[in-house]
């Protein structure tokens, strides 16, 4: 790595780690990573899937208040 890159990385972990989380979003969203074509059809694949399982019963279902607690709970585990 070139210095100015060491320098800015060195300031940026310094940073409480929601300001890093939100530095690395906007570093990623500049980065032209090519379109997944295949994603829409795996995301409808998946979608059918866990309504199957749902449907079968050998899925339950969970109010979004608490699917979107755990979400963040396991997000902030792993970003400390």
């Amino acid at each position: 790595m070139n210095q100015l890159l060491n320098e800015l990385e060195e300031k940026a972990l310094t940073l409480p780690v929601e300001d890093r989380a939100a530095l690395a979003e906007h570093l990623l969203a500049t980065l032209d990573l090519g379109e997944d074509v295949d994603a829409e059809e795996e995301w409808l694949a998946e979608a059918e899937r866990r309504y199957r399982e749902y449907r079968s019963g050998r899925m339950k279902a969970s109010p979004a208040a608490e699917a979107i607690a755990r979400v963040r709970r396991a997000l902030q585990s792993s970003l400390s």
